[in-house]
């Protein structure tokens, strides 16, 4: 029917919609994390405990690198030819994994 088919759309565009959203605070999560581990070796007051620190931040960054994947790994099976999915997921193949794909 017409009127379910319009539901169903409604809420495919809400799920892709929160799913954008989860991606991109991933994507910046990700270059915050990386961010607080390269600030540690640039203090002037660098100490062996710091080590620790720097790895913990390393093991943060990685994390959110798995997370977001998963994420842009789930839409882009999903949502495929959506041009906003395409662009926000070069973006991260390019400031985050370092990858031009």
């Amino acid at each position: 029917t017409r009127g379910g088919n319009t539901a169903s759309i409604a809420v495919d565009l809400l799920e892709f919609d929160q799913g954008m959203d989860k991606a991109r605070k991933l994507h910046i999560k990700c270059i915050s994390n990386i961010k607080q581990f390269w600030r540690f070796p640039a203090r002037k007051n660098f100490r062996s405990h710091s080590v620790e620190d720097m790895m913990q931040r390393l093991d943060d960054w990685t994390l959110s690198i798995r997370q977001a994947q998963k994420e842009y790994s789930y839409l882009l099976e999903k949502y495929n030819n959506s041009p906003s999915l395409l662009h926000a997921y070069a973006s991260f193949c390019d400031t985050v994994l370092n990858d031009e794909r």
